[in-house]
């Protein structure tokens, strides 16, 4: 589970190594590094100057968009099975709606269980009643995994992924 970028990196973990994760839950996170670089809000850009650009790429450079493009969860989603909530603020100024219109899209377009939670009047479920939402859909979505795997798989899975690099 996580929120922002930390709903990019649950994101990554199910479809990057899926064989890890038996689901997770995506609060407003970026599934297009390189989109959501150019739909962030002014306000937000000079802060990308010293990490974003320099860690991630620039999003202008044809050959640093595909590398992006490559390390977003919406081009990997055919690795996962794992079910998936996906929660959103439709007038969220920095991870806009699409970012979650398009990975639920993805996962929906290679079956993959997901659940979306909009926040139609909201920008990141501040709101009780919308808060209120979330726990219950995030623990369905978790029963819904299959049952835990076990360390030996994991540790298994762990050292595959990492003599890959």
């Amino acid at each position: 589970m996580g929120g922002s970028y930390g709903g990019y990196a649950a994101l990554i973990g199910v479809t990057v190594t899926p064989d890890l994760f038996a689901a997770a839950v995506d609060y407003v996170g970026i599934s297009d590094l390189a989109h959501f670089m150019r739909t962030l809000p002014p306000f937000a850009r000079p802060r990308l100057t010293n990490n974003w650009y320099r860690y991630v790429g620039e999003p202008d450079d044809p050959e640093q968009e595909a590398e992006m493009l490559a390390r977003s969860p919406v081009t990997t989603v055919d690795r996962t099975c794992d079910p998936l909530l996906v929660v959103q603020g439709a007038n969220d100024p920095r991870v806009v709606q699409a970012e979650s219109d398009n990975i639920v899209a993805s996962l929906h377009e290679h079956g993959v269980a997901v659940e979306y939670l909009l926040a139609e009047d909201g920008a990141r479920f501040r709101e009780p009643r919308e808060l209120a939402l979330v726990p219950p859909r995030g623990r369905a979505a978790l029963r819904r995994a299959p049952r835990p795997r076990s360390w030996t798989a994991v540790s298994s899975a762990i050292r595959a992924a990492t003599s890959r690099r």
